[in-house]
């Protein structure tokens, strides 16, 4: 008795310490970010949320987006109005919704395999816990992550399904509510109807089945004929029509009469069969076999006594019918979306949520199967020649969402590469996964997940620090004015401005009343500050009532603010800027003075060096390592604050200069300059505006020098 209680604490122990280390792991992974990247998912699952709380928004792309996940995420938005602090909440409630879903995934293991040790279900968990996809998705405001905590639950109630009343209800519960989360809710629901009912007819158990079903067809009801049309009201224009993202039954009805469209679900359930088995390198075939081996045995005049006794064949044929009918649902979603990705043909964000009990099961039933491995092998490089053939028919576009193929590995190892030459090294790994030792195996896969994983932050980086990230301008609004004022955004078909740009700032300003509105209208309305691409031109407006504070880089976005109120405004908030005049026989006053220059705008405006590092790099060349922007700048005092390292003999020259350098406001040699913890610091004064003011960094041959970023701030 005294030791299984020890066991018992083993095991306890075991499963706390896999919560912490998923959630302090996915938590720091994630923790660099700052915001949400502008996808219209993303952003309208934030933006309802923050609706739900009491902060409605005008916002076309969220309609159709599945309101669950926004219902969970409201409270956040409730207590905390700021959202960068915001998203830092949902950053942590992602991982721990991932921390939630292996330590139930544990238990479930636990049960299932009693003669395993708690040490062989904890290093099979942690497995799971290492690829990458999770971890990635968990950085995302995508409902994967919490879906995939209430399917592990559900999964877990219905092992015991026949047991008990409370077993069942909290099965149906947890069921029900992943369509809240997603439409891809309808695949384990499905999957439980039929299960639950097989096991409800040799039990006696048919009027409990029925009230399961009842409940989950009125959730099913409830939500979308009451929950779902009331968010809707919240969060979108009564003049906009906002588009639907997932297909009726009329569409799928026309999808799969089309020879043509039926081909291509086809592809598309192909494509995720095979990120499946790459992600998992084979070992997801275990499972996939073991469930429709058990599907066949229930048929079988002694199967239904074998699938009651054995969790086990309940499990797999869950997950196998969950899995199949998922598969099915996202191709003919692909299908409807009538556009066609690279990341569309190995598609695995529906199928994320699955994978942790699927690749764990397999693990657990015995995963080192060659027969399994090579028809695997088999079936990623077929995969990989169709999908090059049917490609060159109907050529995806150059754009990738990498994070909805976050598994899909070979793409980061061989990024230049085809599919074919991708199945081909997908296929090689699951045949040598099922053949060389465990030890080198684990190894193996521990460093291509984490490479994976590594490749994966990258290109979040890159589309946050592009396209997503909120410029100075979104502080600069935050800190001027307060919450609650209206804000004034101007709809525009500029081409320079960015596809889902209202979406990004509704999220950044949802306590306000940011709303769609003319020039006109904003200058008779309340509202202080608009956005709009698309400033019009000074003659033809009394320029005494407004004025053009300035111009994102990124986003090429105006900010407009009304005269009254640019006197108390705090313009050191301002960076990132680039200044604007408007061309005519009057111009408007530009107030802002302050602007940042990253590495890789540096290196627009570059005779010599390289990036590396986040950093522009001398490369042994003499010359500029960088000149320009040639920016406009009003009168007033500035500084300078570069971030460079360089030897203390260097000779390189630092000069601020306009009029193609024929006037200098100032120059030092980097030896001779003042730094300031790390940082140059070189003042300089401009009498009078200038419009094309550039700061250089002239270098000597062999010079050994970094620069990471500089600074140039309006003095107050």
């Amino acid at each position: 008795m005294q030791s299984m209680t020890i066991k018992l604490e083993q095991s306890r122990l075991l499963q706390l310490a896999l919560f912490c280390i998923v959630f302090t792991y996915y938590s720091l992974i994630n923790w660099q970010f700052e915001g949400p990247t502008v996808l219209s998912d993303e952003v309208a699952y934030l933006t309802q949320a923050a609706a739900l709380a009491g902060h409605p928004v005008e916002l076309s792309t969220s309609a159709s987006w599945h309101k669950g996940y926004s219902f969970l995420l409201s409270p956040i938005f409730y207590f905390i109005h700021d959202p960068f602090q915001s998203w830092k909440v949902v950053i942590l409630l992602n991982a721990l919704c991932w921390a939630g879903t292996f330590a139930v995934l544990y238990s479930m293991l636990r049960r299932i395999f009693p003669d395993r040790s708690p040490y062989a279900c904890a290093l099979t968990v942690g497995v799971c816990a290492l690829l990458p996809g999770f971890a990635v998705i968990s950085g995302f405001a995508f409902p994967s992550s919490i879906f995939a905590l209430f399917f592990i639950i559900s999964a877990y109630f219905l092992l015991s399904w026949s047991e008990s009343s409370r077993n069942r209800w909290s099965h149906t519960l947890m069921t029900s509510i992943l369509y809240w989360l997603h439409p891809l809710g309808l695949a384990p629901t499905a999957a439980t109807t039929l299960i639950t009912g097989y096991l409800a007819k040799g039990q006696g158990l048919g009027k409990k089945w029925l009230g399961h079903t009842l409940m989950l067809g009125s959730s099913f009801a409830f939500y979308n004929w009451i929950f779902h049309p009331f968010v809707n009201n919240l969060t979108a224009a009564t003049t906009i029509v906002a588009p639907s993202h997932y297909p009726k039954i009329s569409d799928i009805s026309e999808l799969i009469r089309s020879s043509y469209h039926l081909s291509t679900i086809g592809i598309f359930a192909a494509g995720q069969i095979a990120l499946v088995l790459t992600a998992t390198f084979g070992i997801a075939s275990t499972m996939l076999y073991a469930g429709g081996k058990a599907l066949f045995l229930v048929s079988s005049k002694w199967g239904r006594a074998h699938l009651e006794s054995s969790p086990t064949n309940i499990l797999a044929i869950y997950l196998f019918l969950t899995m199949t009918f998922a598969i099915a649902l996202g191709s003919v979603a692909l299908v409807y979306a009538e556009h066609l990705r690279l990341d569309h043909l190995i598609y695995g964000r529906y199928l994320e949520p699955f994978l942790p009990a699927v690749l764990a099961l397999s693990i657990c039933l015995g995963w080192r199967n060659e027969k399994f491995s090579t028809l695997a092998a088999a079936f990623i490089l077929l995969h990989g020649l169709g999908v090059h053939a049917y490609s060159t028919q109907w050529p995806p576009t150059s754009a990738v969402n990498y994070f909805n193929a976050a598994s899909y590995w070979p793409i980061h190892f061989l990024p230049a590469a085809s599919f074919p030459v991708w199945a081909g090294a997908a296929g090689l790994i699951v045949l040598l996964t099922h053949r060389l030792p465990k030890f080198v195996v684990f190894t193996g896969i521990t460093f291509i997940c984490i490479f994976t994983l590594f490749k994966q932050l990258e290109a979040h980086r890159t589309i946050f620090n592009s396209y997503s990230k909120p410029d100075s301008l979104v502080h600069f609004v935050r800190a001027n004015i307060p919450g609650g004022s209206s804000i004034g955004w101007e709809p525009t078909h500029s081409p320079r401005a960015r596809k889902e740009g209202k979406a990004l700032y509704s999220y950044y300003f949802f306590d306000m009343d940011f709303g769609s509105m003319s020039f006109q209208d904003w200058l008779s309305h309340p509202a202080p500050i608009l956005f709009t691409h698309t400033p019009p031109p000074p003659e033809s407006l009394d320029l005494g009532s407004w004025r053009v504070l300035a111009r994102g880089l990124g986003t090429h976005m105006f900010v407009l603010a009304k005269a009254e109120l640019t006197p108390s405004l705090n313009l050191s908030l301002l960076s990132t800027i680039e200044y604007f005049i408007n061309s005519g026989n009057q111009s408007t006053e530009v107030i802002a003075g302050s602007f940042d220059m990253t590495p890789r705008q540096l290196k627009v405006f570059s005779e010599v060096g390289r990036i590396s590092d986040e950093s522009i790099r001398t490369d042994g060349r003499p010359g500029f390592l960088f000149f320009g922007p040639y920016i406009y700048l009003p009168a007033g005092s500035f500084v300078l604050l570069l971030d460079i390292e360089t030897s203390p003999e260097s000779n390189a020259v630092l000069d601020i200069v306009s009029n193609l350098g024929r006037t200098t406001h100032a120059k030092t040699t980097v030896a001779d300059a003042d730094f300031i913890d790390g940082t140059l610091v070189l003042p300089f004064e401009l009498s009078e505006s200038v419009a094309g003011l550039e700061v250089r960094l002239a270098v000597s041959r062999n010079s050994m020098i970094k620069v990471r970023s500089y600074k140039v701030r309006l003095q107050r």
